[in-house]
């Protein structure tokens, strides 16, 4: 196995443990083939429903990179996609907040609706 591709294998794992961490289903497709989990090749990891494929390199450009002052770096090409670059853990705890949220709204449903039927019991 060449060094390149452990150095890839090394940073998929990674992603699965920081992942897991957070408290999110992950998986590594195994030999980073996606094909291996029924889905793309290109696709290297699933965290959740999210599909992912993964590029450790040496170095990124700078501009590329948020600062410290900011949590996201929005950037686009001329007449291209707009893309989001922020931190790995900045982006499953933003999700987590999220899921949390929805959770917290359904628990309240939960609660309203059974609130609903003690009254047309009492009736």
């Amino acid at each position: 196995m060449s060094w390149q591709k452990r150095k890839g294998s090394r940073f998929e794992r990674l992603i699965v443990q920081i992942a897991q961490r957070r408290g999110f289903a992950s998986k590594r497709a195994w030999a980073s083939d996606g094909r291996s989990l029924g889905m793309h090749s290109e696709v290297d990891v699933v965290v959740d429903d999210f599909k992912i494929q993964a590029k450790c390199r040496k170095s990124l450009a700078k501009y590329l990179k948020p600062s410290e002052h900011v949590d996201w770096q929005v950037i686009k090409e001329d007449r291209g996609k707009v893309y989001v670059i922020l931190e790995f853990d900045k982006l499953l705890e933003t999700l987590a907040d999220w899921s949390h949220g929805d959770k917290k709204l359904e628990l309240e449903k939960a609660k309203k609706e059974l609130d609903v039927q003690k009254d047309s019991e009492i009736i």
